[in-house]
């Protein structure tokens, strides 16, 4: 994303001993990928791409991120600040 066109990209076992697992499992539960609409991308921004348990693929532009998905990608990729 951005101008240098960065890549990042993270994953977690939700079965696994992962601290931050229980608060993803809750997060992939609630969130429906199949009602995401992806939107127009611009210069300078971030794309999202989500593979959850039972949805199709999508890749969402940041600004067409839901707050649980937010949620989601900041826990996944490592973003959030531990509360």
């Amino acid at each position: 994303g951005g101008f240098a066109g960065l890549t990042t990209s993270g994953s977690v076992a939700l079965t696994g001993d992962d601290p931050r697992a229980p608060r993803i499992r809750d997060l992939v539960a609630r969130v429906e990928l199949s009602s995401a609409t992806p939107g127009r991308t611009h210069p300078d921004m971030y794309v999202y791409s989500f593979s959850l348990p039972g949805s199709p693929d999508v890749d969402l532009p940041e600004h067409e991120l839901s707050d649980d998905l937010r949620s989601l990608a900041e826990l996944v990729l490592g973003d959030e600040e531990t509360p």
